[in-house]
């Protein structure tokens, strides 16, 4: 089994300490910076699956898997887990290919820019 959240706090702690194997995008912590008033910061979330992302890890990283400095999964009945504590920079990835391909096949409409931006105050 392979399983992959996306953010850190989808994967609750049993699950998480079920694995055979725990590989993370990175193990420096997300930065904790919350933007808003000190009463939206106080709507975080507080639980150890939430806070696991702002702890430094020293676990195996894809990129080490990747480049073969560190060994991935050594048996076919292991259960691995890929501890994706990213910012989502992969879907910015996506979204540029996605886009460059409809552009390059007359594809898609341009949507106006008002859209997606609104004049507001904290």
């Amino acid at each position: 089994m392979h399983v992959v959240n996306v953010r850190p706090d989808e994967m609750d702690d049993a699950t998480y300490q079920k694995a055979d194997l725990v590989v993370r995008t990175w193990n420096d912590p997300t930065s904790e910076y919350v933007l808003g008033s000190q009463e939206d910061r106080q709507r975080r979330p507080m639980s150890s699956t939430y806070r696991r992302r702002y702890e430094r890890r020293d676990q195996t990283t894809l990129p080490e898997v990747i480049a073969g400095t560190k060994p991935g999964r050594s048996r076919d009945d292991q259960m691995t887990f890929h501890d994706n504590d990213s910012i989502g920079i992969q879907f910015a990835a996506v979204g540029y290919l996605v886009y460059r391909y409809a552009k390059e096949n007359g594809l898609g409409r341009e949507l106006p820019l008002e859209w997606f931006q609104q004049d507001i105050r904290n």
